[in-house]
């Protein structure tokens, strides 16, 4: 939330769930935040994705990629299939 770059007020838990497989979990949450940007109240749409990649060669060696959309809540509906397949997209560099 600090990303924002403004005020930060009410945060609400839309959706929480884990996704993914046992060899490459996830989790998501979709967050409404209420904000002061720019001087202005605004109501946003927070979209966050955690994707754990594992090292096939060092197993116990991992990272968590964090991907993110924010918008306003009129506008989520127009970008929220996109960022869909751009997560849909993201896969370790030697899969492929």
């Amino acid at each position: 939330m600090a990303r924002l770059g403004g005020s930060v007020g009410e945060v609400n838990v839309l959706t929480r769930a884990a996704a993914g497989t046992e060899e490459a979990p996830s989790y998501t949450q979709t967050l409404r935040v209420a904000a002061e940007l720019d001087g202005a109240h605004r109501e946003l749409i927070q979209c966050q994705v955690y994707l754990e990649m594992r090292d096939d060669d060092l197993p116990a060696k991992r990272a968590v990629v964090e991907l993110v959309l924010t918008s306003t809540v009129e506008g989520f509906e127009d970008f929220v299939g996109e960022f869909q397949e751009f997560v849909r997209s993201v896969v370790p560099a030697d899969a492929g």
